[in-house]
């Protein structure tokens, strides 16, 4: 059988926006191909019916769609930041007819009951109101907002740069517009300065959350509504305690999906009912674990449903141990699993008791699937085989599994075999650390992990102490970074040294991203027993993270138990830096400088400390990409990073 190369990611494709249309009877979905020659993703629509699949279309940049009925799906296309197309296309002729155009930056766009259309766009309160503009008086402020941003940049709040997006948010909003594209006019519901987070439709009723600021972005907002036809929006709660992660119309009931958690990055989930009228808020379910997946994956593209209901019951999928399975809410507040397989539960939807979704399931790259819920044993079946040449013809590494006790809890991990692994040699191994901490391995197909076992490493990976799937308990590690999290991972490369005497212990190595990456610089920090280390996305530290980061004024303080005004000594005893004279190990850092969610200042003062004490350091800074390279990032951007780190650590054993 053939190894797993670098390359063969450009043989994935990756199903993905999956949505029923309104009466549940044709399931669409986007499958999007990563393509070498133009260095970006290709994408064409798909429609499921009558037990097949068949293309309807291709995308190339219109990624967003709704259903208009049951035969047309109405999509959208960005021309420019300043220009946005509404299309309607017939899944059966395949004919497509333009709709309106619109001077607005459109990002999402869900339809009313009365035919109207809901955009959630980006708007700049520095520069007037294109859409409300004559045709001439709109060039001349396109091409003065053009100039000026080409020029300079005024930052007068926070935040003022946000991971994904390649420009300044200083002053940039989401706002919500109602569009009317037979006669091409425009709305708009929102305050030139309210952030809209997250919203959700009842008829023709919004319901959103959110906050206006000029100075500060509230953490715990604001939620309000509007309904078709009223002077302006009203508010129903005006914010304070909830940390809002999502909002759903269930049962004729208002629920925020959320918690009161001051620490934000503790995500226990919990349901709560909304009294429109009075603004009363109160507890239906206190589920304890995560309203959305935190499973990682390579081997997947775009975003996921956060929640839909359907027969009474409102679903969502939630981290458990190690999987993501879809979850069920009924009308007493009870939670109970729905779909449950190893491996993650990505995007889907629900329609009258059908369900259509994609999952990396069975150690295999990602698939669509359906299941009829009032049978699930015997409709739940596999329905693409996108990827079967590509099993058949590879070596495929199967994760072996292995659990083991620490500090009062059970430990997770896997160990992928070496492509032609001969029990009588030695092998080198690769430990593999997840970003968060709260997010989690499984058995999910991984790319680069499959890559490495290619390349002849033992790759071993776990959920340690601070991963997701467990309660806040677990996860909780905040203010001791490089403590309970470290002396976890030490122990499970200990244990797996002893489980596979395979192992050559002269050759380990370690790399990881995110959290990951914090956790590679500790380790090289505080150990000269790997032979080699790549950082990925790291953060080195906490002091300049807490300021640089674009979430860590309001983020990095709860987590690290300290701030820059009263806890320095706090965060720099979490700080790898801290403790960079200690550094022996190659170490290969590699960053995307349009990182804003760890900035790449951090992978430069990493840099600069190293080389100056001697250590053998590299720096990959890669252009244009962003915190999510590994798992968005453009196809020529992700090859050259597994490229280098691969390079990096062969090149050290």
């Amino acid at each position: 059988m053939k190894p797993v190369k670098i390359e063969t990611f450009l043989e994935y494709s990756f199903p993905n926006s999956v949505c029923f249309n309104p009466s549940g009877t044709t399931a669409a979905y986007l499958l999007t191909r990563p393509e070498a020659a133009s260095n970006s993703y290709s994408s064409e629509l798909y429609v499921y019916e009558n037990g097949e699949s068949r293309l309807v279309r291709a995308m190339d940049s219109a990624t967003v769609y709704i259903w208009d009925d049951d035969r047309n799906i109405i999509f959208l296309d960005n021309l420019s930041e300043e220009h946005s197309e509404l299309f309607r296309l017939n899944i059966d002729s395949g004919c497509t007819e333009k709709l309106a155009e619109y001077r607005l930056n459109i990002k999402e766009i869900t339809k009313l009951s009365c035919g109207r259309i809901l955009a959630n766009c980006r708007t700049d309160v520095n520069y007037p109101d294109l859409w409300q503009m004559t045709e001439p008086e709109a060039e001349k402020a396109i091409a003065r907002r053009r100039a000026e941003k080409e020029a300079w940049q005024v930052i007068d709040e926070l935040p003022y740069y946000k991971n994904g997006i390649h420009d300044s948010i200083n002053k940039v909003r989401n706002t919500l517009f109602i569009l009317q594209p037979e006669t091409r006019s425009c709305l708009r519901v929102t305050s030139p300065l309210f952030q809209t987070e997250r919203y959700c439709v009842d008829g023709d009723t919004i319901y959103f959350n959110g906050s206006s600021y000029d100075k500060v972005l509230c953490v715990f907002q604001e939620l309000w509504s509007y309904t078709l036809g009223d002077e302006a929006p009203r508010c129903i709660y005006n914010g304070g305690k909830y940390n809002m992660r999502g909002l759903a119309m269930f049962d004729g009931r208002l629920i925020i999906l959320g918690n009161t958690n001051p620490n934000v990055k503790l995500f226990h989930g919990e349901f709560y009912t909304v009294d429109t009228l009075s603004g009363e808020i109160s507890s239906f379910s206190a589920y304890d674990r995560s309203i959305r997946s935190y499973v990682l994956s390579d081997n997947a593209y775009g975003g996921a449903r956060l929640c839909a209901a359907d027969g009474g019951k409102l679903y969502f999928v939630s981290s458990i141990d190690n999987e993501a399975w879809l979850m069920s809410l009924d009308e007493m507040g009870n939670v109970e699993p729905v779909i449950a397989h190893e491996g993650a539960f990505c995007d889907w939807d629900i329609r009258n008791g059908s369900v259509f979704f994609t999952a990396l399931w069975d150690n295999c790259p990602l698939e669509c699937y359906t299941a009829q819920l009032n049978n699930l044993k015997g409709s739940l079946r596999k329905v693409s085989a996108f990827h079967e040449n590509l099993q058949r013809a590879h070596y495929i590494a199967k994760p072996q599994p292995h659990s083991f006790e620490f500090d009062g809890w059970r430990i997770d991990g896997w160990a992928l075999m070496p492509i032609d692994f001969d029990p009588d040699k030695k092998y080198p191994m690769l430990l593999v650390i997840h970003g968060g901490p709260n997010a989690c391995y499984s058995t999910a197909y991984m790319h680069e992990m499959q890559v490495w076992a290619s390349e002849g490493f033992i790759v071993i990976f776990c959920n340690p102490v601070g991963s997701e799937g467990r309660g806040d308990e677990f996860m909780n590690i905040h203010g001791h970074f490089g403590d309970r999290d470290y002396a976890c991972v030490m122990a499970f490369t200990d244990e797996m040294i002893r489980k596979y005497p395979q192992i050559d212990t002269t050759r380990l190595c370690v790399t990881g991203g995110s959290y990951g990456g914090f956790m590679t610089n500790w380790i090289v920090t505080h150990t000269d027993r790997f032979a080699a280390a790549a950082t990925q996305r790291s953060l080195c530290n906490w002091a300049t993270a807490t300021l640089l980061c674009d979430n860590g004024w309001y983020n990095k303080p709860p987590q690290m138990k300290g701030d820059i005004y009263t806890g320095t000594e706090v965060l720099w005893q979490q700080s790898p830096l801290k403790y960079i004279s200690n550094a022996k190990t190659p170490l290969l850092i590699l960053h995307s400088e349009q990182d804003y969610s760890v900035p790449i200042e951090e992978a430069m003062q990493l840099f600069t400390a190293l080389i100056v004490k001697g250590v053998e350091t590299r720096l990959v800074r890669i252009k244009n990409e962003t915190h999510e390279l590994s798992r968005s990032g453009r196809p020529l951007a992700r090859i050259k990073r597994l490229q280098e780190i691969t390079d990096w650590l062969k090149a050290h054993i």
